[in-house]
């Protein structure tokens, strides 16, 4: 190997080893997360969405997090909707206050593949 090359493997060999740093144990906490969703049609073309999530934590022993998301939306076609809504989100974390937050979201749904009547898959675009 020139001895140009081996230098500049040397240093990098130096630098990696430079930033290794040892592995930490990490905490764990076995969690259950519940969620429900409903799509109402108010007429042909606006729609109400609702979604509740209960998201349990310290080993599925107690409430860690909750949401409430209301909206509205809007069929731009037979498969794309773009909603609107208010989200509430209560976080009781071990250690630090409880916190409640209010946001507004925006979201774009549509669907993937099939008819909609049977097993359909949809996918979703939200920004919070």
């Amino acid at each position: 190997m020139p001895r140009r090359m081996s230098w500049k493997l040397l240093a990098l060999i130096a630098l990696c080893a430079a930033t290794i740093s040892p592995a930490r144990a990490a905490d764990e906490d076995l969690q259950s997360w519940a969620a429900a969703t409903a799509t109402i049609d108010v007429n042909k073309k606006v729609v109400v969405w609702l979604e509740g999530q209960l998201r349990m934590t310290d080993n599925a022993a107690r409430a860690g997090q909750i949401l409430l998301r209301p909206g509205i939306g809007l069929k731009l076609d037979k498969t794309t909707t773009a909603m609107l809504g208010y989200a509430y989100v209560r976080t009781d974390p071990i250690g630090p206050a409880l916190m409640n937050e209010h946001r507004i979201w925006q979201q774009l749904a549509f669907r993937i593949a099939g008819d909609g009547k049977g097993v359909t898959l949809t996918a979703r675009s939200r920004l919070e």
